[in-house]
């Protein structure tokens, strides 16, 4: 099992919770401790995740990276609420609580580390179904 500070996954993972955390500041404050609160716990829940996954072996290394997957989705769905989100009204326009820029740069970050997750998940699935005799269930 080889640390999980040293594959590129975790480095990707490192940029992207810098970047939801500086997101999250810029949010307006009304709306910071729903939306950009749940962006970081989301982000941190997808690293909690791996690294437990990293740590784990079969079916518990699977559950893990599907639970981490779950989390990524989150971040997602939370990421799009707080781009259509109007926050107020200003001359120039209505304000988001995520900019359309900020939601880019967003995801244009977490479609690698989504491409990274389903390999891993995938590797992970296909070493549980050779141990377990072609099932990804656990046997008797």
């Amino acid at each position: 099992m080889a640390l999980l500070s040293e594959s590129r996954i975790y480095n990707d993972l490192l940029d992207l919770s810098v970047k939801v955390f500086e997101v999250s500041r810029t949010i307006p404050k009304d709306y910071r401790m729903s939306i950009g609160r749940r962006m970081e716990e989301s982000v941190l829940e997808i690293g909690d995740h791996l690294l437990l996954a990293n740590n784990a072996e079969g079916e518990e290394c699977v559950r893990h990276h599907r639970l981490a997957m779950a989390a990524y989705e989150r971040l997602q769905f939370i990421v799009n609420i707080g781009a259509r989100t109007t926050v107020c009204m200003t001359d120039k326009g209505a304000v988001k609580g995520v900019s359309i820029r900020q939601q880019a740069q967003l995801a244009a970050m977490m479609t690698g580390i989504g491409r990274q997750m389903t390999g891993l998940r995938k590797y992970a699935e296909k070493k549980l179904r050779a141990r377990n005799n072609g099932s990804v269930m656990p046997t008797g």
